[in-house]
């Protein structure tokens, strides 16, 4: 009996650590740690990668690093002291591998990783992964898992990497997908949803977010409400050749997301086309906080990102600084960026009228005009300016281009 016992618990116990074995060693996703990596950015990110294989986690203090399995850190703006980067070295002896992408100083330019690794895995991480797709996201992290960490895939697959163009056209809600000409955008919008003699919007992209970033979901939020108000929209990802697509695409209206000039150093050519062309640039703005603390904020916008984004566009003509997107948290406290979607409504319906303007003859237009009214009795005087013969000239002028003076 005693013999019979020995073996039941004997055979329990080798059962226990065989699970316990398998448990242990079986293949489980990677942990990567994310440092100092953009926070609008990181959700898409986190949704790209095939889970079974890799698990991203914003980390952003040293001290935490050494329970991750790698670490990929965000060069630009990366504030590592002496003692941070000594912790970052000292995971050479547990093994973990790490690197840090398009840093600014050579001190914080730190890898254990193999150079010709490095240079394939950034075939797929294009601009430290913010502007490297989805589809690319993907394999890369699948790449990172079995040539770097040296594991086996437990999903999905290795692609090729996905050259992206610098220049296109790009639809809505088809990560991925791209046009380099108008011609062919136009011919895939005219299957997907184009009307006939619906007024054109040209949307223009910013520096921040574009078709192939990790957060294009607000993007494709702003499409769409621009779409359902009565727009036919032609989602556009360039720096050089704005101008170029503008005069294919002859829009009635331009909207631009905004960092810094419409292009850089060519103010008058910029300038000039909106004149000749009568079109109006509207800017609207991203905020890089939660609702509710910009809400609560009285400042709203300060320093460089004002300027950036309100003062140097109206150079250009902008109108319209008014915030469409804004960052919201997700269920684990990721915040990414947001179309607001009583704001957009708003904004859409406003370029509406501006459109439904221009159609209108000027005949039935109505048109207010504000002048000084100074105290005493000589009131029409503005600081010298000759106010009665100026709007005598206003009023004629209005007259010419055919409003309704009668009455």
């Amino acid at each position: 009996m005693k013999k019979r016992i020995i073996w039941v618990l004997l055979i329990l116990l080798l059962l226990v650590l065989v699970g316990g074995g398998i448990f242990m060693f079986r293949p489980r996703a990677v942990r990567i740690a994310l440092v100092n990596y953009p926070e609008s950015s990181l959700k898409g990110m986190m949704l790209s990668v095939d889970k079974k294989n890799v698990t991203l986690h914003s980390v952003n203090n040293t001290e935490e690093l050494a329970s991750y399995d790698a670490v990929i850190a965000f060069g630009m703006g990366l504030k590592w002291t002496d003692e941070d980067r000594e912790r970052v070295k000292a995971l050479d002896t547990k093994g973990i591998r790490y690197i840090s992408i398009m840093t600014t100083t050579p001190e914080n330019a730190l890898t254990n990783i193999d150079s010709a690794q490095i240079r394939t895995f950034l075939t797929y991480f294009r601009n430290a992964g913010l502007s490297a797709g989805a589809t690319n996201l993907r394999s890369g992290f699948n790449y990172f898992r079995t040539e770097i960490l040296g594991k086996p895939l437990r999903e999905g697959e290795v692609k090729e990497p996905i050259e992206y163009p610098s220049e296109c056209l790009f639809p809505k809600n088809i990560p991925d997908k791209s046009f380099a000409t108008v011609a062919e955008f136009q011919a895939f919008y005219k299957e997907n949803g184009f009307r006939e003699g619906a007024p054109k919007l040209a949307f223009f992209t910013g520096m921040a977010s574009g078709p192939f970033s990790p957060d294009r979901e607000h993007l494709d939020s702003i499409i769409n409400t621009l779409e359902r108000v009565g727009f036919n929209v032609y989602p556009i990802n360039a720096m050089g050749r704005r101008l170029e697509y503008l005069d294919e695409i002859d829009p009635d209206l331009v909207v631009y997301m905004p960092h810094g000039r419409f292009i850089m150093g060519a103010s008058k050519v910029v300038s000039d086309w909106f004149s000749q062309h009568n079109t109006p640039l509207f800017a609207p703005l991203t905020i890089n906080l939660l609702r509710e603390e910009w809400e609560a904020n009285p400042n709203g916008m300060i320093g460089g990102f004002l300027s950036q984004s309100v003062a140097t566009p109206e150079m250009d003509g902008a109108l319209l600084p008014y915030v469409v997107v804004a960052q919201k948290a997700d269920q684990d406290g990721v915040n990414y960026n947001f179309a607001l979607p009583d704001r957009m409504e708003t904004f859409a319906q406003t370029l509406w009228k501006y459109a439904q303007l221009q159609r209108k003859p000027n005949s039935e237009k109505k048109v207010a005009l504000y002048y000084l009214k100074g105290p005493g009795a000589n009131t029409l005087v503005a600081s010298g300016l000759e106010v009665i013969p100026s709007l005598y000239n206003v009023l004629k002028e209005l007259q010419k281009k055919g409003y309704n003076l009668e009455g």
